[in-house]
């Protein structure tokens, strides 16, 4: 039994809304961007494009997408409590702070 009807749209759509839901329990953006990235294979699908376009399509677009979204937050000035770097400047800053 084919539930699609041999148009994967609506599949496509269905794992947009999972992804979607999955996002709002984790708040990473990592799923957002899977379920965004589904969209593009479902257009294509209602347009009769082949299944292996589809997923070469929602690969690139993921990839893409989360190549776009990395850089940001790689960038973005965080600094892990564990790294060498926030360590040697919080001892500073407390050695500053008492006078020794």
């Amino acid at each position: 039994m084919n539930f699609t009807g041999g148009n994967f749209a609506l599949a496509w759509l269905f794992i947009a809304v999972v992804f979607g839901s999955i996002e709002v329990l984790v708040t990473s953006l990592v799923f957002l961007l899977m379920g965004l990235s589904a969209i593009g294979p479902s257009i294509l699908a209602f347009f009769g494009f082949s299944i292996e376009v589809q997923i070469v399509v929602y690969a690139l677009v993921m990839i893409l997408s989360l190549g776009l979204l990395r850089p940001s937050q790689k960038n973005a000035g965080y600094s892990y409590p564990h790294s060498r770097k926030s360590r040697s400047a919080g001892w500073k800053n407390w050695r500053d702070h008492h006078g020794f």
